[in-house]
């Protein structure tokens, strides 16, 4: 079963509350999440003020926040291996990884 962790950015719940514009990218990520969770596909999602411990217990996403910082985050990990950061997925890349589960895109 394939699985996928996200590691997500610091989100202050002033900053959410205060209607802070995000971009389409992390808006549309929610919708492709939940098309692998439909496949089957395992999804853990971290979020970094309420679970940070999460952040120091994995090795990869550790040594990435201590080298780089929070600029790094989101973390994506697909099958422990780190497929991207700093951002989240671009509609293409939802679409061609949607397309690698055989997902309906």
């Amino acid at each position: 079963m394939k699985h996928i962790q996200i590691y997500d950015p610091p989100m202050s719940v002033a900053a959410v509350s205060s209607g802070v514009h995000m971009d389409r990218d992390t808006e549309n990520f929610p919708a492709m999440l939940a098309q692998f969770r439909q496949q089957g596909i395992q999804i853990e999602r971290y979020d970094f003020d309420l679970q940070p411990a999460a952040f120091a217990q994995n090795a990869q996403v550790r040594v990435l926040l201590e080298h780089l910082g929070t600029d790094v985050l989101p973390v994506i990990l697909w099958d422990g291996t780190v497929q991207l950061t700093g951002r989240y997925p671009t509609l293409e890349e939802r679409l061609e990884w949607l397309r690698i589960v055989g997902a309906p895109a």
